[in-house]
């Protein structure tokens, strides 16, 4: 909760900035005149590293305490060695050349690079994004693409609306602005369903969960944003004074931010890339059971089949829709503002009543050979390459890659009278990313609480596996929890080891071991994961 809470300040705080400095390079008749002194921005400045500062506390705390060291110790180790440390110092650092820019306020020059420096911001931000993970360069760009559009749309709102005062000729300020907001939608709206694509494929089954629900919310929330858009291109063309529409602007930069506190929460959850495998660690989202208070098993999932409850909210919120658009040019703010937030409420009412549950079917196919088995779940020109297979007497791990890229750990039930193999529902764990064999290594830790992983006897079940390439002396692992440590052998260069706890524990930091037991390498956690699909 205090993650996600942070996290939207942070956006905020970002798109305040970012507003400003689109301001301070735009030409003095075709802006407000800003109210924000020097001051209230170093105050913003010296936010963001602080906001950042839970996220590095939380590892730091983790560090400390698997390895008895002192506070300092840890966050020194930290910001040398963790990713999250080297992002906060990163960012910290461009904070403070910022702030040495604010010292020359006047200067053209330093309107161009305190513009730069806010980039370079969301540029860090962006490196650390779930669409980086998976897609890479590809990912990178549109994710940096998209918190960028949306920075500078509900940036300059907040700075026009709360930051300056009313601008009097509207129409020099719509020359701009406008032409702007225009490419910042185009922009957002292709970039996030790019990502949306592959982060999250299954988009109307996701609604059962946290994260589907957050996103869900985000693009309903985006009708209203429109319109108020829209309503603002109407009055600027009217060459009506700013101050008739700032009220409305201010509420538009509100539905923003409610929007990047949605973002915040959503990017502290791993993306159900895979719906029916993540009901096995995560519940169904508390708003979900609202509407469905049976909730939906890991043999289930969602589909959209319109009811007769649905149907009418969905009449309803088109009401609500064209009373928005009759009272676009209308002077009452009221109303436009009820009904355009009116359509998306009992838009998202009418969607959630009209997703139905319905039964996975289970594949009761019995297969000669591992192979064939896990050859199974996937198109018949996709590469599998197993690693590892641990066979007991019930059922056999395997350890494999996909396509030389994504890497999965799966379990698979042996038939008692053939022997011969089947699949299992919900006991897939998938790294994906960057491919596996691009990283000296790749190790994840996964929380699970339902499904075939879940061990009996336990409230929680801790799955660690992961490919070392290097160091090359490495021949086991040692596995630091909070209450022990476990040793592990390394097979074929990966790894796998089950934890049980009853408690939530952290992921557990781990030593590489050479032949006579000395450390060679320490892998540092970056977090446990909630899902069943990670990068």
């Amino acid at each position: 909760m205090l993650s996600g809470m942070s996290g939207g300040m942070l956006f905020i705080v970002f798109a305040w900035l970012i507003g400003h400095a689109v301001l301070r390079i735009v030409p003095t008749a075709y802006k407000p005149v800003l109210m924000v002194r020097s001051r209230g921005i170093a105050l913003a400045l010296s936010a963001i590293p602080l906001l950042l500062a839970y996220q590095l506390y939380e590892v730091v705390r983790v560090v400390q305490s698997q390895f008895s060291l002192s506070f300092q110790e840890a966050a020194s180790t930290v910001i040398i060695q963790h990713p999250v440390g080297q992002s906060w110092f990163v960012v910290f650092t461009v904070t403070v050349f910022l702030g040495v820019l604010l010292l020359f306020p006047e200067k053209r020059v330093t309107a161009n690079l305190f513009f730069v420096g806010v980039l370079l911001l969301i540029v860090s931000v962006s490196w650390v994004s779930h669409g980086t993970a998976l897609l890479g360069w590809q990912g990178f760009v549109l994710n940096t693409s998209h918190l960028l559009a949306s920075a500078v749309w509900i940036g300059t709102l907040l700075m026009v609306g709360w930051g300056a005062r009313p601008l009097t000729d509207g129409l020099k300020f719509h020359r701009w602005f406008s032409l702007m907001v225009v490419c910042a939608v185009a922009v957002l709206s292709v970039s996030g369903l790019l990502l949306m694509n592959v982060i999250v494929p299954e988009y109307v089954p996701s609604w059962a969960l946290t994260y589907g629900q957050f996103l869900l919310m985000k693009h309903l929330l985006f009708l209203p944003l429109l319109l108020f858009g829209l309503r603002h291109l109407l009055w600027l063309r009217a060459e009506k004074p700013l101050s008739v529409v700032q009220r409305s602007i201010r509420i538009e930069s509100v539905v923003g931010c409610v929007v990047f506190f949605l973002s915040a929460f959503m990017t502290r959850q791993t993306p159900p890339h895979e719906v029916a495998e993540t009901m096995q660690v995560e519940p169904p989202a508390w708003s979900f059971l609202l509407f469905h208070p049976e909730g939906l098993s890991v043999f289930q999932q969602l589909t959209l089949s319109l009811t007769g409850w649905g149907i009418a909210c969905l009449v309803l919120a088109m009401i609500g829709l064209a009373a928005s658009v009759l009272s676009l040019r209308h002077k009452s703010l009221f109303v436009f503002t009820t009904s355009s937030l009116t359509a998306s409420l009992f838009l998202y009412v009418g969607l959630m009543l009209s997703v139905t549950p319905v039964s996975i079917l289970v594949d009761e196919t019995r297969y000669p050979t591992v192979e064939a088995a896990i050859q199974a779940t996937y198109e018949d020109k996709t590469s599998i390459d197993i690693v590892l297979e641990d066979e007991t007497e019930e059922t056999t791990t395997v350890i494999y890659t996909v396509n030389a890229h994504d890497f999965v750990i799966e379990k698979l039930g042996i038939d008692s009278e053939t022997d011969d193999f089947y699949r299992l529902p919900a006991a897939m764990l998938t790294v994906g990313g960057t491919s596996v064999y691009d990283e000296p290594m790749k190790i994840r830790t996964f929380q699970v609480t339902d499904g075939q992983w879940k061990e009996t006897g336990s409230n929680y079940t801790y799955v660690t596996f992961g490919m070392i390439q290097e160091p090359k002396e490495t021949v086991r692992l040692q596995l630091h929890y909070e209450d022990g440590s476990y040793v592990t052998e390394l097979t074929n260069g990966v790894f796998y080891h089950v934890y049980q706890s009853d408690v939530e524990m952290s992921q557990p930091v781990i030593d590489l071991l050479a032949e006579d037991g000395t450390k060679v390498d320490q892998f540092l956690p970056a977090g446990v994961e909630q899902g069943v699909y990670c990068h």
